[in-house]
């Protein structure tokens, strides 16, 4: 999180170095998309764990053209609320209630850009992603084998992963751009090979006339 305010610092110098804010290349936008993990069903003893692999993402961001092809791009993100199904393998099965998993943080991102018309343009993204996610999980007691009761455990981590993806934009107006974009971010919370794919559709509004 220190390198993120470290980033955030230094582009505000930059734009303090210019005259006019109307004339800074700087974008402002917001995004809202859906997010899919790779997390799979899993059976641990007289457990199974279903998790449920789709989210609704959620981002606003600040952009920076360098120059006119490479675009710096700060954002905060949530990747989305996601849910796992807890079922205990007796008889009869019994459902406990279910295990949540959400994921928001920071990003930058450096976006070399290529214009297809004037009013097309593709892009590639690398960039980093500094999450916290917020976990909560149920742990089931047993007495001599059987079900009898369980608990509410809570888990807090941070960490920062690389991502990377690609886009397409579309220039309405002069100063309004639609943005359709997906990203691969690499999340190691419980296993090494975790991601999660994200898939957003965005608006962002441009200062410089």
């Amino acid at each position: 999180m220190k390198t993120f305010k470290i980033i955030l610092l230094s582009l505000f110098i930059i734009s303090i170095n210019t005259y006019s804010f109307a004339m800074l290349p700087i974008e402002v936008g917001v995004s809202v998309g859906q997010s899919n993990n790779s997390f799979d069903s899993v059976n641990i003893g007289l457990l199974t764990l279903n998790p449920d692999n789709r989210a609704t993402s959620f981002s606003v961001f600040l952009g920076y053209n360098v120059v006119k092809y490479l675009n710096l791009n700060i954002s905060y993100l949530k990747l989305g609320d996601f849910s796992t199904d807890v079922i205990v393998n007796a008889q009869p099965s019994i459902s406990l209630p279910d295990g949540t998993f959400d994921i928001k943080g920071y990003t930058f991102k450096a976006s070399p850009t290529y214009p297809i018309t004037d009013n097309f343009e593709i892009w590639l993204n690398l960039g980093n992603f500094w999450w916290d996610a917020d976990a909560s999980g149920v742990g089931v007691n047993f007495n001599n084998g059987i079900y009898d009761s369980y608990e509410i455990i809570k888990r807090d981590v941070s960490d920062s992963d690389l991502f990377y993806g690609l886009g397409f934009s579309y220039k309405f107006f002069k100063q309004i751009k639609a943005k359709l974009e997906y990203n691969r971010y690499k999340i190691e919370f419980i296993e090494e090979d975790e991601t999660i794919d994200n898939l957003s559709l965005s608006f962002s509004y441009s200062f410089k006339k």
